[in-house]
């Protein structure tokens, strides 16, 4: 006898999901005779319907008749024949009490999910824990990332490179993004054939990519779901199908996956009609919005449009990302024509701006990655940096500050001045440091305080306070 609870009136409930085979890529429904989960009870059912017709018919009328068990009205149905009649007998039961003239009474698994509501004061006292990086400086545990590129300019050889930092730990050579803790990684590849990819895999452990990288956590927490790695050409992961967001969500969930990548987006949206409809990227966000409040990270990799200046479809897609990166080709005169070279550029980014993230000219070599356009330029930026927000020195003279930073005096000013302009150091830092900067520094500050002003940062009248020159008139 089947219990009820009175809640509220079945004009306000919704019908319940359909439930969904946890493992397997749309496999075919079970066979009679082969046996159900849901035991003996059910499969007779089923043999008692499949009297009255055969098999293809009764599930037929069975499908059609639980299409309205699904919010989006979304078949075919992922679970065996005998969850099938299961869900259907439900939904029969749940139609009988809507019909019903003073309805009070609904079965359990049919009572609307109710939404959360937290108050600014609940929020406010509720001990909730900063959230973990990730991937030292830029991404963070829970968070979604966006990288494309042309094809051919290394976005999945970078993307590959990251998973396994980060299931294995280390810092990423030249580069400088560092993992302090492994974590599992499901790596889901669309188009690369699985030799090539081991081979790949070898290149940046042979290469000595990843600085102190734990080969041991890697073989653990890095587990790969490629295309060309199955036994047969019967479907894959497709991004733009509502069903099979239920397979890598159940895998993260069962497995313990804490960070998921898709490379590429093209590859694994097969069914998807038009990308340049916002309406097409609604599933994939949502899918993503999913993943993220179980806190498992999502990296997607995606192409660039024809002319390689912005990402390939609808701007919808980039509402859904913590970080988007772009990979960009160079001019005839940056480019060598030897190695892979790429300018990689943060276009979104909600974490704080160091010089790790600033826009650099990177290099594939044999042993890693390698800033193209000036180590020594970043790693002086990098020096500035650190030691201005350190806030250790204050009012500091030309012949005091080439000391401190070890630096000639116009090194230091145009550091400072790209420091400025990148919101890599804060003006009021600056002005606190050096007692007369020069008027390029001072032009810099204007437009730092200008910027405060308009993003509200700053008082509305606030002006640029005043510079006074007194040791070093010559600066």
């Amino acid at each position: 006898m089947t219990e009820y609870k009175e809640v509220k009136k079945v004009t306000e409930c919704a019908a319940p999901e359909l439930p969904a085979r946890e493992e397997g890529l749309c496999e075919p429904l079970t066979k009679l005779g082969e046996g159900s989960n849901r035991g003996d009870d059910a499969t007779n059912k089923f043999s008692n319907m499949l009297a009255k017709g055969s098999l293809d018919s009764v599930l037929r009328e069975v499908r059609q008749e639980t299409k309205g068990l699904n919010r989006k009205n979304v078949v075919p149905f992922l679970g065996t024949d005998a969850e099938l009649v299961e869900a259907y007998e439900k939904h029969q039961e749940w139609q009988r009490v809507n019909q019903l003239d003073d309805a009070r009474y609904v079965p359990e698994p049919f009572r609307k999910r109710q939404l959360r509501l937290t108050s600014a004061g609940e929020l406010l006292d509720a001990d909730v824990p900063p959230r973990e990086t990730m991937l030292w400086p830029w991404f963070k545990v829970g968070d979604a990332a966006m990288i494309y590129a042309p094809a051919g300019l290394g976005k999945s050889f970078l993307t590959l490179t990251i998973a396994m930092a980060v299931a294995g730990g280390g810092a990423i050579k030249g580069l400088n993004w560092r993992v302090e803790k492994p974590a599992t990684v499901l790596f889901v590849d669309g188009e690369m054939p699985t030799p090539d990819l081991r081979e790949r895999m070898k290149t940046i452990l042979e290469g000595g990519w990843i600085e102190g990288l734990d080969v041991e956590a890697l073989r653990r927490n890095f587990s790969l779901f490629a295309r060309l790695g199955q036994p047969d050409d019967d479907g894959f992961i497709d991004l733009a199908n509502p069903e099979h967001h239920k397979i890598i969500g159940n895998h993260a969930a069962k497995a313990g996956v804490e960070l998921v990548i898709f490379d590429n987006l093209s590859t694994l949206t097969e069914s998807m009609e038009d990308e340049n409809n916002s309406v097409q990227f609604r599933a994939i966000n949502g899918f993503i919005s999913m993943l993220k409040r179980q806190g498992v990270s999502v990296i997607v990799v995606h192409h660039a449009n024809k002319e390689g200046f912005a990402y390939r479809g609808s701007s919808a897609i980039a509402v859904i990302y913590d970080s988007i990166m772009q990979l960009g080709k160079l001019n005839a005169d940056e480019d060598d024509g030897e190695a892979t070279r790429f300018r990689l550029s943060f276009e979104k980014s909600r974490a704080k701006r160091t010089p790790e993230t600033a826009s650099r000219v990177v290099s594939m070599e044999s042993f890693g990655y390698a800033i193209a356009d000036g180590v020594e330029r970043d790693e002086k930026l990098a020096s500035v940096v650190r030691i201005v927000k350190a806030g250790e020195h204050e009012r500091l003279s030309k012949r005091n500050a080439e000391a401190v930073f070890d630096l000639n005096a116009l090194t230091i000013w145009k550091k400072v001045v790209i420091g400025l302009d990148k919101e890599l150091i804060e003006a009021d830092e600056v002005r606190a440091m050096f007692s007369c900067p020069p008027a390029d520094v001072k032009a810099a500050l204007a437009s730092a305080y200008q910027r405060a002003n308009e993003a509200g940062r700053a008082k509305a009248d606030s002006a640029l306070p005043s510079l006074v020159d007194d040791e070093d008139a010559d600066f």
